[in-house]
């Protein structure tokens, strides 16, 4: 790779230019490639600007120059607004040139699907490495940084002046730059920057995130998210912006494309549907929304605070309705309520005329002129992390002032965060209040409770490590995992019991008499598997025989076995023999490599309907055991574990060790396996064993299986 600036100076020149070139600016102020250079001049820009269009002499007052050679001094920063196979050549040009970076605002790449766009892309990324000029795109629509007045973009919101603020937005995509900025226009929250980074062909949303740390007027770090590219450097930033006193907030736009050579594995199909990117951003430490205006409610909040979590919500309401609104709201949406303390409940009691005082408290049964006393108790208890009032229209006005100055004055003597919801809407000299105390007045439930759940979300504990358990796998054991074909369920057992997995008692025979005997030893009734290379899920070709109790139904039914395998294409290779449990349910579990994240562990209901269920919860790997734990208890499997009708006692436990064996067998540099199913990992009166499994070793995608 050719020299290339430091990552400060390449930011320098992206966020704070003092010179840009607009290759391709148009002087038709009908186009969307006059808009660039018209909104860098209506906010201000007081860099030096060249326009670059051979077929025009001056562009909105500015010399126009010819081509990029032809300008009079070497830019920081070319914006280029080119067809995309011009905007490749004007990229070389640039860069020969010597800009410091340069953004590529048009689409017509490898979002076109096609062989052209793939190919312009590629060459695209070799200039970095050729030239040492970096680049953010394609396929974006540019940059804006609210505190120096610097606008280069498309969106109608490139064109406003925006306040300045501590949010900072990164974005995949561009088109929802006005939603946001308007969003927080209504919410008084300022903008720093915002970052379209479109393909990442060099540049990407990671990269503007390690920008965002190192600068002291960020608070928020919000990110749309198609994909995240790098998932353990994504786990870094996020601990680093937390050390920081720097909040990241994450949504989420549509599902990974889980197509690759391991989807012979559920695990590798239910890792999208068991929350791949929640876990992922839970145990990093973002916050999770699922809505641009929950975004915006999320930053909102967590801008009045550096450290978030910790607390429980203190709630009080002008009707008694609006509690059960507000504790419905908070349910779906996981908001902790405070558990307030003893001294709290008998402050409150004192202003209760006919209810006892919960929390939810309804100020009907406390007063609207007791709101001061009984807001600011709530605000001092330790439990309560933040407030919100559920106001509804008042009649009386000193009610409504009552109320008002009762929240407003716990938000100052606390400075604790606190919202108002209300529906219907407060008059515009009580938003007006409200907002000069800091208060945030929302109208709409679901951002409210999007952005109060960012607020006191649970944060994984800083530092926290992973301890290596790696055990030490047998020569026999690592041959079978170094083998260039998916493993047979005996091999794939064998595996599971190596790591100290429960396995139900299995034999294997070659034929009948060979099963007899294996029956024998394993105690009627059995289980006959037939075990046909090429054939991964056996239930799917009828290879699966339950209930089979004498030798008449063993002979029979390994007869059946050969044929539905014939059927199926395949040759028995043998037949697996297995003791009949019945379980109370049937889970799965198991691992997979999730492109850009990084290994992935599963589980959650299982059997032949486990993709069907997709009752499944994810992790991503390492995951601590506290971690494990927490899902897996909020999972239905979790609580299907714990159930006090379950009559198998220790299965959570069991599930849990389960679990870090999986995780330690995934991470182990000399087993390389790509990815493994338990399926079913049978639940029973006798505890929970492995029933079927599936590994698929390193070396049957890379070599062997594509």
């Amino acid at each position: 790779m050719a020299m290339a600036a430091s990552m400060a100076k390449v930011f320098d020149a992206l966020l704070a230019p003092r010179s840009v070139a607009i290759v391709g600016a148009s002087a038709d102020p009908a186009k969307l490639s006059a808009k660039p250079l018209e909104n860098l001049l209506r906010l201000g820009f007081s860099g030096a600007i060249y326009p670059v269009n051979p077929r025009a002499v001056e562009i909105a007052g500015l010399r126009c120059y010819p081509s990029v050679a032809e300008m009079p001094a070497t830019p920081d920063l070319a914006f280029l607004v080119l067809p995309a196979r011009q905007a490749v050549e004007a990229a070389w040009e640039c860069a020969r040139r010597g800009v410091t970076a340069a953004i590529v605002a048009v689409s017509g790449f490898r979002e076109s699907g096609t062989g052209e766009g793939e190919a312009l892309e590629e060459e695209l990324r070799r200039i970095p490495h050729e030239t040492g000029m970096r680049i953010v795109g394609p396929n974006c629509n540019g940059l804006y940084n609210a505190r120096l007045g610097i606008s280069l973009g498309y969106n109608a919101a490139h064109a406003e002046v925006i306040p300045p603020g501590p949010l900072t937005l990164i974005s995949h995509s561009g088109a929802l730059f006005s939603t946001l900025a308007g969003r927080a226009r209504e919410l008084d929250l300022g903008l720093g920057v915002f970052a379209s980074v479109g393909n990442e062909a060099d540049l990407g949303m990671l990269d503007f995130m390690e920008a965002a740390l190192d600068d002291p007027d960020c608070r928020v770090i919000g990110l749309v998210i198609e994909a995240i590219r790098d998932g353990p450097r994504f786990r870094d930033l996020v601990a680093r912006a937390r050390r920081a006193g720097k909040h990241v907030v994450a949504l989420k736009l549509g599902t990974s494309d889980l197509g690759r050579a391991t989807t012979a594995a559920h695990s590798s199909r239910l890792a999208g549907s068991a929350g791949v990117y929640s876990a992922l951003f839970a145990q990093a430490g973002a916050a999770e929304v699922a809505t641009p205006e929950g975004l915006i409610a999320a930053a909102v909040l967590l801008s009045q605070v550096s450290t978030a979590g910790g607390g429980g919500l203190a709630a009080l309401t002008t009707a008694g309705a609006g509690g059960a609104v507000l504790a419905d709201a908070a349910a779906r949406h996981g908001v902790p309520f405070a558990e307030l303390s003893a001294a709290t409940r008998e402050t409150l009691g004192r202003y209760s005329r006919f209810a006892p005082v919960l929390n939810p408290v309804d100020l009907g049964a406390t007063g609207p002129e007791s709101t001061e006393a009984v807001a600011c108790a709530l605000a001092a208890d330790p439990g309560v992390h933040a407030l919100v009032l559920y106001a509804t229209a008042l009649l009386r006005a000193q009610s409504r002032a009552n109320v008002l100055r009762g929240l407003c004055a716990a938000r100052a003597v606390s400075g604790k965060p606190a919202v108002v919801l209300s529906p219907g809407g407060l008059t515009s000299e009580e938003e007006d209040a409200y907002r000069a105390a800091g208060i945030r007045v929302f109208h709409d439930t679901g951002s409210c409770f999007e952005g109060l759940a960012a607020l006191l979300r649970e944060l994984p504990v800083t530092g926290e490590t992973v301890p290596a358990r790696h055990g030490v796998l047998t020569p026999e054991v690592l041959a079978l995992l170094h083998r260039d074909r998916p493993l047979t369920e005996p091999e794939s057992l064998r595996v599971l019991q190596a790591i100290g997995v429960p396995v139900v008692e299995t034999r294997t025979a070659r034929d009948e008499d060979g099963a007899l005997a294996a029956a024998a030893a394993v105690g009627w009734p059995v289980v006959l598997k037939g075990v046909a290379p090429g054939v991964a899920h056996k239930s799917d070709a009828g290879l699966v025989l339950p209930g089979v109790g004498n030798e008449a139904a063993l002979r029979a039914g390994v007869h059946t076995l050969r044929t539905r395998a014939a059927a199926a294409g395949a040759r028995l290779e043998e037949v697996v023999v297995q003791r009949q449990c019945r379980g109370q349910f049937e889970a799965i579990a198991g691992f997979t490599v999730e492109p850009g994240i990084g290994v992935v562990l599963i589980a959650g209901l299982g059997g032949v309907f486990a993709e069907t269920l997709e009752q499944t919860v994810a992790w991503v790997v390492p995951a601590t055991e506290d971690q494990l734990r927490r899902r897996l208890r909020r999972s239905v499997l979790g609580r299907m574990l714990e159930s006090p009708r379950l009559r198998s006692p220790g299965a959570f436990d069991t599930v849990i060790e389960i679990l870090l064996a999986l995780q330690d067998l995934s991470i182990d540099p000399e087993a390389g396996v790509a990815a493994l199913d338990v399926n079913p990992l049978m639940v029973w009166e006798d505890g929970v064993v492995a029933v079927d499994a599936l590994v698929i070793p390193r070396g049957a995608v890379t070599e062997g299986g594509g």
